[in-house]
């Protein structure tokens, strides 16, 4: 019966070999894990350049007195989220840059209904 020994232990070693101690499957599962960490997460040492949001767009429509790319940026901000009081501010800013002193007050007087900021 020495065939059937051989047949046996090798029945064993294919049906639960593992590679340090770790199963086929669950190593298979650690590398996918790995390998997904590796693209959702930054890479670390890689100087990342922060793109221009909205607020550093008028800044800079501003600085170059452009008063209606600046007030269309912030307008449509305010169209996106129309109850952010951060966002009406901005237009109060841009207002009073633009020299609309008047429109500016208004539009402050109008932030400050609505509560404390």
């Amino acid at each position: 019966m020495v065939v059937c020994a051989k047949t046996r232990l090798s029945r064993q070693r294919y049906r639960s070999p593992s590679v340090g101690g770790i199963k086929p499957f669950a190593a298979e599962i650690l590398s996918l894990a790995v390998v997904a960490l590796g693209w959702v997460l930054p890479a670390r040492g890689q100087p990342q350049t922060p793109t221009p949001n909205w607020q550093t767009q008028v800044r800079q429509l501003a600085e170059a007195k452009d008063w209606k790319s600046a007030m269309r940026i912030v307008e449509q901000e305010i169209a996106r989220a129309p109850q952010d009081m951060d966002v009406r501010a901005w237009r109060t800013r841009v207002l009073a840059w633009s020299g609309q002193l008047a429109e500016g007050e208004n539009e402050y007087r109008e932030i400050l209904k609505t509560g404390p900021i």
